[in-house]
């Protein structure tokens, strides 16, 4: 039937899309890892660009995924990692501290990477303390 040709054609097209979708996707990744953003750094309206993408493409609803992902590249390529944003993700890995217990061994060494991205921080290498900051996120979600 005609209605059904078109759903089907609709289908299609969309599914031609997603390859397109996922590397665009994948661009607004690599740019985070590039850049040392996690997803939790993210500004709430970009998060939400990030989450929205990652269930347009689970629900194959590529349409959306696409332009939420388009959008995305965008947030993230203008993202700079500079003293504010580190500034921010120490305050958010203090809030997540707190009334954290860690061995003896973990305590050392978060105390190493913090010491070093204070270190980096105080040089204005932003990137360079970020990427030691993302380091202790591991330890304190154990």
């Amino acid at each position: 039937s005609a209605p059904m040709r078109e759903v089907l054609r609709r289908t299609d097209a969309l599914i031609a899309e997603l390859p397109e979708v996922e590397s665009v996707f994948g661009k607004a990744k690599s740019l985070m890892q590039d850049k040392g953003i996690l997803v939790d750094d993210l500004p709430g309206g970009v998060r939400e660009l990030y989450k929205d993408t990652s269930e347009g493409l689970k629900d194959n609803d590529t349409a959306t995924a696409y332009v939420t992902a388009t959008q995305l590249v965008k947030q993230v390529n203008a993202l700079a990692v500079d003293r504010g944003f580190v500034q921010a993700k120490s305050s958010r890995l203090s809030a997540i501290a707190r009334g954290k217990s860690l061995s003896d061994g973990d305590t050392k060494a978060v105390s190493e990477l913090l010491s070093a991205a204070t270190e980096l921080f105080v040089d204005g290498n932003y990137k360079g303390a970020n990427k030691k900051l993302n380091g202790i996120y591991p330890y304190l979600s154990r």
